[in-house]
């Protein structure tokens, strides 16, 4: 008998998370409070705190009702490029595994240009104790050759909402099937990278665009890094996935109500499934294929605001 296999936990408290953030202490306009101040108000549980290449820790800000993540974001620029404006770079957030860890001293950078120097500087932040998160690929200008043979990620963000508002295409969904089908098993999530230029509420504010909804059994910094760890969470700019399991060699979701259901893997037979006038649908499966290596799943909204699950490997 085909046996019910669970992509989601279910029975779990769930907790909305923002994993790129800026502060005044690199080029982020508000303070730490602050932002913990806000992003509670707007009904977040946790935030990493990832300025740029310099690594704080926030445990002074976690309470019962909120979980600072001690992180940092690190570039490697290709400077052998003299023009910042089509200079490549990787940017990679970069999530202590534990709160009490000492990280201070920040790794040093490698040639953008040595693929092998890159993928030692990512072992390297793995054994230091970090999960590594690869962000805005498309913001980064990368194309396929700079992701192709890059190992040891733990995530790629598919969706970036300050680079939306900065006017470059912040869905990273091509770049993560990219990852994808060269064999990278990683997560992915949806972030602000907020930077607050901009007061809450105006048109061009980056803050609670992107983020993540983590299924875990409490707010503490194992249990929460735990679930990142095993993927329990799926990312979103709106949408809701209620339920994600494989059963009777299918893959069923139930959401939020949705204009369109899309299920994707590492050929060209994908399948959607698309709301009629102006019903919506909320239940949509798959028929698994042995010549599938994953499936993703991609939710789109009564606004166009979108959903996406993590890639799950069918071995």
């Amino acid at each position: 008998m085909n046996m019910k296999r669970l992509l989601l936990p279910d029975g779990l408290l769930e907790y909305k998370a923002n994993l790129h953030c800026h502060t005044t202490l690199s080029d982020g306009k508000l303070t730490p409070q602050q932002i913990k101040e806000s992003y509670l108000n707007a009904g977040y549980s946790v935030v990493a705190f990832s300025d740029h290449d310099e690594f704080h820790t926030h445990n002074d800000l976690t309470d019962a009702r909120f979980l600072a993540i001690n992180s940092y974001e690190s570039e490697i620029a290709d400077r052998a490029e003299p023009s910042s404006h089509v200079r490549k770079v990787y940017h990679f957030c970069c999530f202590a595994k534990t709160d009490g860890a000492d990280y201070e001293e920040v790794l040093p950078i490698p040639d953008y240009r040595d693929k092998d120097a890159v993928n030692a500087y990512i072992q390297a932040l793995r054994d230091k104790g970090f999960l590594v998160q690869y962000n805005h690929p498309v913001w980064s200008l990368q194309e396929s050759e700079d992701l192709h043979g890059i190992k040891g990620l733990w995530g790629t963000e598919v969706y970036n909402f300050s680079a939306t508002i900065d006017g470059t295409d912040g869905n990273q969904g091509f770049m993560y099937d990219v990852l994808l089908r060269d064999g990278s098993r990683l997560f992915c999530t949806a972030t602000d990278d907020n930077h607050n230029a901009y007061p809450f509420g105006h048109e061009q504010c980056d803050s609670f665009g992107g983020y993540i909804v983590i299924r875990a059994e409490r707010l503490d910094y194992p249990t929460i890094i735990g679930a990142l760890e095993r993927g329990d969470f799926y990312a979103s700019t709106g949408p809701q996935i209620h339920d994600l399991y494989i059963e009777d060699g299918k893959i069923k979701v139930t959401c939020s109500p949705a204009r369109h259901i899309l299920f994707t893997d590492n050929t060209r037979r994908s399948k959607s499934v698309n709301a009629v006038g102006d019903d919506f649908v909320t239940y949509g499966e798959f028929e698994l294929r042995d010549c599938f290596t994953f499936v993703r799943v991609q939710i789109t909204g009564p606004d166009g605001s979108i959903a996406f699950s993590n890639a799950y490997w069918l071995d």
